[in-house]
């Protein structure tokens, strides 16, 4: 997988990713500039394709794991042309188009190769589900683009190709860290430890990265919104900036805590008791669903600011830093000594991106959300604790009642959090002052 991730960075280079905050400062229309990145993507793919063709021929693997690298390189590889259909939508103010797709898709093709497994087909034919789905999802992409969008045009001339690829070194440069950041924890585990460590370490992480899927989703769908608000008004930028971060605590905080309260109730349903030594990882892990969605969140605000070299340069300072730490700590902690350095690079990440946009939009306001977070987790422990026998569904739901019960006695966070949910779910527009708001609502 860590081998075919790697092609899947090269048929990128951070081409979508420019094409989101450029797009923001350009009066072309959409579908223009959009034929120019797409075209780019078809010809990066296609030169990933056959470098992942070349590369298996001479790879020292046994014969079926070069045909899994295939399998696997090829689905991401069209999967990453489907992800591009998404990016017009998202670029278009249509984020709802591109997260429904990618929930089926997602969907489907889990659905699809387990059965295949249960069924007792081998693991490389039940593989063969992943590229065949993403075919479907980015037949589906195209189509929608073109009917919502516009149909792209394929533009191969050298001079518009090599236009759209200049600006994307910045880019390239954050993407390129994404194979190296995202596996040096389980690489390190397999090299210096043994499989089952891996396995160990993996079932925790596996519960963390699927509650952050949400958040990801979230700030790609705030990125071109935030490379618009920065090129019309530095004032709504700023507002954004203290406004996403202090809801994404508000959410994250009790998500990170209630994991960490019923790790132990958690893995044991899910992976087996074979798998209880999850849980102290899982305990350290947890907290990523605090850090992931900050770090995620940051890195849009530095991009669209116009600090996307700022931003490479950190990524591969936490990547550094997670390869060292886990070098220095796996060997003595094993699958916990992969979490603490996993955790401690990405929270130096968080506070470097927060320092450099601190001198743009100052430090955010944060402590009474973090106070009253504080608050509504010692509330919302009480069900665990007073009922350590109640369904694990039914404490859920108890706890998530009484934390957003103790957040309704801040006044503060009534009238701005809890009004710019309201707004975002009627679809209202949300102004940046209350009160101005209250003075245009006179009786007519």
């Amino acid at each position: 997988m860590a081998i075919a991730l790697f092609y899947a960075v090269l048929a990128d280079l951070g081409i979508y990713a420019m094409f989101l905050r450029e797009f923001a400062h350009r009066s072309q229309p959409l579908i223009d500039y959009f034929s120019r990145v797409f075209s780019l993507g078809v010809v990066l793919v296609f030169i990933s394709f056959v470098a992942l063709l070349i590369s298996v021929m001479v790879m020292p693997f046994p014969k079926e794991t070069c045909i899994m690298i295939l399998i696997i390189g090829t689905y991401q590889l069209v999967y990453k042309m489907a992800e591009g259909c998404s990016y017009a939508f998202l670029a278009a103010e249509q984020t709802h188009v591109s997260a429904c797709l990618e929930v089926v898709s997602k969907t489907v093709a889990a659905v699809l190769s387990s059965t295949m497994i249960v069924l007792g087909l081998p693991l490389s034919v039940a593989l063969m589900a992943l590229p065949c789905v993403a075919l479907g999802h980015f037949g589906a992409a195209y189509l929608l683009v073109s009917i919502r969008i516009g149909r792209p045009r394929l533009l191969f001339q050298r001079a518009e190709l090599l236009a759209v690829l200049r600006p994307a070194g910045k880019y390239a440069a954050s993407a390129l860290q994404v194979p190296i950041h995202g596996r040096a924890d389980v690489i390190t585990l397999g090299l210096l430890l043994d499989a089952a460590a891996v396995g160990v370490y993996n079932a925790a992480f596996r519960i963390v990265m699927l509650l952050n899927v949400v958040a990801n989703l979230a700030s790609l769908g705030l990125f071109p919104l935030i490379s618009k608000l920065y090129a019309s008004s530095q004032e709504d930028a700023r507002i954004a900036y203290h406004a996403t971060l202090r809801v994404s605590l508000l959410i994250t905080l009790p998500a990170a805590a209630g994991l960490w309260l019923i790790a132990p109730r958690l893995i044991i349903p899910i992976f087996g008791p074979d798998f209880i030594e999850s849980v102290p990882a899982l305990r350290f892990l947890c907290w990523l669903v605090v850090v992931f969605p900050l770090r995620s969140l940051l890195a849009s605000f530095l991009a669209a600011s116009g600090l996307q070299a700022t931003r490479a340069k950190i990524e591969w300072v936490g990547t550094a830093m997670t390869v060292i730490g886990c070098v220095l700590l796996v060997t003595a902690a094993g699958a916990v000594g992969a979490a603490i350095a996993v955790l401690l690079a990405e929270g130096i990440m968080v506070a470097m991106m927060m320092a450099r946009l601190s001198t743009l939009w100052g430090w955010p306001d944060v402590g009474l959300r973090v106070l009253m977070s504080g608050i509504g987790i010692a509330g919302f422990c009480l069900p665990v604790l007073l009922w350590p026998d109640m369904p694990i569904v039914l404490v859920i739901t108890l706890s998530i009642v009484i934390y957003v019960g103790v957040l309704a006695l801040s006044a503060d966070i009534r009238n701005t959090e809890y009004r710019l949910l309201r707004s975002a779910l009627n679809g209202e527009p949300e102004t940046s002052n209350p009160q101005a708001e209250k003075r245009t609502e006179q009786p007519r």
